[in-house]
């Protein structure tokens, strides 16, 4: 995903500060830490995602309903060939940071 083990734990220790996530003990990893969303977490997601889904409404709703299932499958195809290996049989890279 182009993160940084540094980055990634700098922001999962910001959410805990701000009360979105508690850090477990992970028994399968001593080394790392499970992430759970708490009450704070949950409730930021649920708006996070009401305010996704009403800007990409208001954006689909400027879209013809073709074009919109045209473009929609062209990137669920896309997203299907990200890490596939090509013909020759050599992975695909992976996206550059």
């Amino acid at each position: 995903m182009g993160l940084t083990r540094q980055a990634v734990r700098e922001t999962a220790n910001a959410l805990a500060r701000e009360g979105a996530v508690e850090l477990r003990d992970n028994p399968a990893d001593r080394r790392a830490k499970l992430l759970v969303l708490t009450d704070r977490g949950r409730r930021a997601l649920r708006e996070v995602e009401r305010r996704q889904a009403e800007w990409a409404n208001e954006l689909g709703g400027r879209i013809a309903l073709p074009e919109l299932r045209a473009v929609t499958g062209l990137l669920r195809d896309l997203g299907d060939l990200v890490g596939a290996p090509d013909p020759a049989g050599s992975p695909t890279p992976a996206a550059e940071p």
